[in-house]
């Protein structure tokens, strides 16, 4: 009797904790899946704001410039996924295991070949931006504005890649609410940037208003890290 009534009580145990592990799982998805969700939007936001600030107050060819380069700018893109996501991967497992130190070793690695990755495209298209729009881009017209635009933005490579990279480390590390908000604060400023110094420096100015985009994403998100 007494051996039947510890196995009720063992099976009733282990029922409330899958039901309480399910329902903090449930939360945790949601809350990532709203954050994901609501840093597309800020993103996408930036990136539509601009062109339209960038038509409107310089024309047609300079934004037509802008996507001609956005090819660049996902390359870029790419190597900060490529190092980000995967080290992140990596990172939850150990985070599942409660490994801090292996967790901190990941991250210290891919830090390092995130900025390596970042200050290399940097300095090879900044070297090559001639070659670059006369490869991506014929038309007369076009191609000052895809130049002014490249030679400003392939200076920033350093932070994009790096902004990016981290995002996927803060949400892994169950903080993906700071990266809504450090894209937010990326895109208000993006956008008001815009209208600033458009009007003033031309297409100049919306690569400026991009990268300050990206450097403020990074200051806001990296204080996860001086964080307990």
């Amino acid at each position: 009797m007494m051996k039947q009534k510890l196995t009720i009580l063992a099976v009733e145990k282990r029922t409330t904790m899958i039901s309480r592990n399910s329902h903090v799982i449930s939360k945790a998805l949601r809350n990532f899946l709203g954050a994901s969700v609501m840093t597309s939007f800020a993103g996408q936001l930036a990136v539509t704001t601009d062109a339209v600030i960038v038509s409107q107050k310089v024309g047609p060819d300079a934004l037509s410039a802008i996507n001609i380069v956005m090819p660049l700018t996902m390359l870029f893109s790419c190597a900060s996924i490529l190092i980000g996501l995967g080290a992140s991967v990596l990172a939850a497992r150990a985070i599942g295991d409660r490994d801090k130190e292996r967790v901190n070793s990941i991250f210290t690695i891919a830090l390092i070949m995130l900025t390596i990755a970042g200050i290399a495209a940097s300095v090879i298209t900044c070297m090559n931006c001639s070659a670059i729009v006369d490869t991506i881009c014929d038309d007369a017209r076009i191609s000052p504005f895809a130049l002014g635009y490249t030679r400003i933005i392939t200076g920033g490579a350093l932070f994009l890649i790096i902004s990016s990279g981290i995002n996927y480390f803060v949400s892994t590390d169950g903080n993906p609410g700071l990266v809504t908000r450090g894209v937010a604060a990326g895109a208000v400023a993006n956008v008001v940037l815009d209208i600033i110094l458009v009007g003033q420096m031309g297409i100049a100015g919306s690569a400026w208003a991009t990268i300050i985009n990206y450097t403020i994403t990074l200051a806001v998100v990296s204080t996860h890290f001086f964080r307990r």
